[in-house]
């Protein structure tokens, strides 16, 4: 039985593991103590139902890691919230995430953005995307590059509250013609086209997907630092700068955006380095060993109860 993160999906599990003995996988992508954690130290909620909230969160993390048989990171920074929560050595293992390089592939600009510094984001509209601090970092850039464009494609019901807040700031700054939440995309792997470079203004990742997709399509990265960004993203492929900082994030984007060399050269070696590491078939095959060393030792231990 394989979970993709240590919350309440443990339960069908353990029904499985104590029933038949199935053996249990867990994926852990942004940690979901660390989200759950920041989620409800931001929530409006009472000292009381926070408490309870944390204590619940933080027992259902640990119960997965003691009764887990392998715990699949997809970064190295994961490991210290895994091991700070009870998980043993033995049982971590590092699989980074994977792209279709031959579907996310770099594709010429369209005509109509050909002629503007165009900034793309594939996010999600809420909290931990920080999409606020984007906004921000538009606006440093709009200082220099006056007609620059960040076009954000993401859902924008998920929280719409947080997506009014966005909105919001958009008009307080006078962003109208600068910056646009673009809504859901059907087709994501033609989004990053549409950019000179591609952001991420996350407070908390795994191992971003979108990250991959770009370099994959040879648009150069400006993101944060992030949970695995930094393994993914080398100084070759983009620019990795502090959350929450949208002068820095901002100057960044400048840098890219006025150096057509410097990004040349970031498409090539941010496309090269997927090839090298995060493809789909890296990915399949590494997870195929996986299960099979799980099942194996599985039924090892079946052996030994029955001798």
């Amino acid at each position: 039985c394989h979970i993709t993160l240590s919350g309440f999906p443990l339960i069908p599990a353990l029904v499985l593991k104590y029933r038949y003995g199935t053996p249990l996988m867990i994926t852990e992508h942004g940690v979901y103590v660390r989200e759950r954690l920041l989620y409800i130290n931001r929530s409006d909620y009472s000292y009381f139902i926070k408490d309870f909230l944390i204590k619940l969160t933080e027992s259902v993390t640990r119960l997965s890691y003691y009764k887990a048989d392998k715990i699949l990171s997809v970064n190295k920074f994961n490991i210290t919230w895994e091991l700070m929560y009870g998980a043993t050595e033995d049982k971590i293992e590092i699989t980074y995430n994977g792209v279709d390089h031959e579907k996310f592939a770099p594709r010429e600009k369209p005509d109509h953005l050909k002629a503007i510094p165009t900034v793309v984001a594939a996010a999600r509209i809420f909290e931990l995307k920080d999409v606020l601090t984007m906004i921000r970092s538009c606006a440093v850039v709009r200082e220099q590059i006056p007609d620059v464009q960040y076009l954000v494609y993401g859902d924008k019901n998920a929280v719409p509250e947080y997506t009014k807040q966005c909105e919001e700031l958009i008009k307080e700054l006078k962003l109208e013609n600068n910056f646009f939440l673009k809504g859901y995309h059907s087709q994501p792997h033609l989004i990053f086209s549409e950019g000179d470079i591609s952001i991420l203004t996350s407070i908390s990742e795994g191992f971003p997907f979108t990250v991959l997709e770009s370099m994959s399509c040879g648009v150069p990265v400006v993101a944060t630092d992030v949970g695995g960004v930094a393994e993914a993203i080398d100084e070759g492929s983009g620019f990795v700068c502090k959350p929450r900082d949208p002068k820095a994030i901002g100057e960044k984007v400048v840098k890219l955006l006025s150096d057509i060399d410097l990004r040349k050269r970031m498409s090539e070696h941010g496309r090269q380095r997927v090839i090298d590491n995060f493809t789909l078939d890296i990915f399949i095959d590494s997870y195929e060993k996986i299960y099979e060393g799980v099942y194996k030792a599985h039924q090892r231990k079946l052996k030994e109860l029955l001798q």
